[in-house]
Formats: C-alpha cells, structure tokens, sequence
C-alpha cells in the first residue's frame, strides 16, 4: 500500500491544481470573447464623443446612483450666483455638469429653462454599450419637470418630438432597429421626457404626440420592454382617456384599471400587440394608487365572490368567480410588490 502524502503536502498540490483550472478558464473564456464580433464591441469602438466622460447608467437601487439620492458636493451647493456655476458646466467629467446642471435649476428656477435647453443641445450624443447613459440630458429632463411650468413643458415637449422624429442612431454593422439601445440619447431620454411629461397627459399636445408615438409600428415591433418608450406613451394615453371620463379618485382610477386589465386580450393570444404593453402601462399606474384603497377594493372583491351564488355541482365556480379571482391576484400582487419596495428602502 502507498504511504499517504503528509497533510501539507496534499494541500500544496490541491492548492496548485486550483490555480492550473481557473488559469485554464481563464484562457479558454478570453480565446472564446477574442473569436467574434459583437454588436457590444462595435459599439465599444464608438462609445463616447472626444473629451467626454460617460457614466454607468442611474440605478435608483444603488445609492451611489445619480438618480437616487444624488447629493450635490458642497463646492457646488455653497454657489448662490448662477455665474459662478460656468466653469462646472463646462467641465470634462459629466458628473461634474450634471451637478452644475441641478444647482442651476434651484438657483434660477423658471428663469434657467432657456439655459437648461441649451445645455442638453451642447451635450454630445452618446452612441455606445448598453451600461452607458447621458446623465446630463437626463438632469435636465428631470430640472424642467421639477419647475414644472407651461415654458418648460413645451421645452420637454420639443425634445420629444425632435428625439422621436429623427430615431435612434443605429451602429452602421447593425442597421436595424432591434439595436436601437446602443443609442443612449434616444434609449434613455425618451422614456424619460415620456414619464415626466405624464402629468400633463390632458395637454392637447402632449396627448397627441404620445398616441403617436404609443401607436406606432416601431413600440409595437421595438420599444416593446418594460419602463422603455412603448410603456411610458401608453401611460400618458390611459391616463388621458381617464381623465376625459373624469376618473379621478383612487377608488375609481384603480376599478378602472382593473377592468381595462381584464378587457385585454391574455398574454400570448397577441405576441405583437400592443395589448401586453398596455397591461403593463395599465398596472405601472395602477401601482401607485394607495395601499388603503388597493386593500379596500380586494375586501369589496372578496365579499363580492364569497356571496356570488355557485354554479352547477359540476363547474360550481361561475365566469364572474373567475374574474373576481383574477382581479384579487392581482391586486394582491401588487400589494406585496409595494410592501417589498417599501421594505427596500
């Protein structure tokens, strides 16, 4: 029999048939990234304009996110004299101007629109990896709708409409619009001018160019995903037909909800309709009506289909207990997700 390896010895050899696999590994995933092109990597060729810093894309998870809980450095937010803000708008880290940019709009308010239009048209488009975002256009996005008024409304608006009407720049390998998200400017921009432009979804205009942009072939056949461009417009047109109705209370904007839900085809009935984008339009709505009145309705529901009268011994629950069924999974659902994010936070 073979005298065992003394225990220092055997670790030393586990240790160095360890480093030989992941060295292995290694090699082998670098030959297989080296071997083809990707649409990533072309991308990566182009990613950023000369002199010009870009950053990861805001997570409102991440604390360390530019859309979160971003706090402006002190040297910036001890500026009172927008004057003073020039040389922070000008500077090579985009970082930096999206700080100036905020600063900016608490100094000057209604009076830095025009500024603030003319900083988002000097930002340089960025055309490149998924992980990249134009934070400074984003914040001026974000600063006209915190003012809020009729100037910057039709501000947002003229980006819109620019933005949709000229599309997404496409990588000239992939000329097609399924890589539309390797323009940032239009990727990130868009849903954003969307979703702050919501609140004024009775604005004639507004109305009109998201029932444009929500009917469109290209949402139906591209800007399919969730929180992107197809979603965001056909917010604005459920809560404008709302509005025209004169649906305004909780309790009557969330049975509406529930029922335009309802009136939607079911998922993989219409693989390219717009139903599936309405549905998830109709919930994200629905979602921020409040908790007491999501609980009130499921009670009403449950109430509803405890005293529905049943139907045959045979099939003893009715169409209508199916649908109350429906609307109660539902509605606790999107219970538990709002207990989940207020958990997280």
């Amino acid at each position: 029999m073979d005298a065992e390896l003394p225990i220092s010895k055997r670790k030393r050899y586990l240790q160095l048939f360890i480093i030989s696999a992941i060295c292995l590994l290694c090699s082998s995933s670098g030959a297989k990234a080296n071997s083809s092109s990707s649409p990533t990597q072309d991308a990566n060729a182009i990613a950023s304009a000369p002199h010009q810093e870009v950053h990861e894309i805001p997570n409102p998870k991440n604390p360390k996110s530019p859309v979160s809980d971003f706090v402006i450095p002190a040297e910036i937010k001890k500026i009172t004299n927008a004057k003073e803000l020039e040389i922070y708008l000008s500077d090579g880290r985009d970082i930096t101007r999206m700080a100036a940019v905020r600063r900016l709009s608490e100094i000057e308010g209604p009076n830095s629109i025009d500024s603030l239009v003319s900083i988002y048209k000097k930002e340089h488009p960025i055309v490149g990896p998924f992980e990249l975002s134009p934070i400074v256009k984003l914040e001026v996005i974000r600063s006209l709708g915190r003012i809020g008024t009729e100037h910057a409304k039709n501000a947002l608006l003229a980006m819109l409409k620019e933005l949709w009407e000229k599309g997404p720049t496409l990588i000239e390998k992939y000329k097609d619009k399924h890589y539309f998200y390797f323009d940032c400017d239009f990727r990130d921009c868009t849903p954003l001018l969307l979703q702050t432009l919501y609140k004024w979804n009775g604005d004639k205009n507004v109305s009109k160019l998201a029932e444009k942009i929500a009917t469109s072939e290209d949402v139906e056949k591209y800007y399919r995903s969730p929180l992107s461009i197809g979603q965001r417009a056909w917010e604005i047109c459920i809560k404008n037909e709302m509005t025209k109705k004169n649906i305004t209370s909780d309790r009557e904007v969330s049975i509406y909800l529930v029922n335009y839900i309802q009136s939607l085809p079911p998922l993989g009935n219409e693989p390219m309709g717009f139903g599936p984008i309405k549905s998830t339009a109709a919930k994200a709505i629905l979602e921020t009506q409040s908790e007491a009145t999501l609980k009130s309705i499921v009670n009403e529901f449950e109430e509803e289909f405890k005293n529905e009268p049943l139907g045959p011994k045979e099939a003893p629950l009715t169409k209508r207990h199916e649908k109350l069924r429906d609307r109660i999974s539902l509605l606790r659902a999107m219970l538990k997700n709002k207990t989940e994010k207020r958990t997280e936070k």
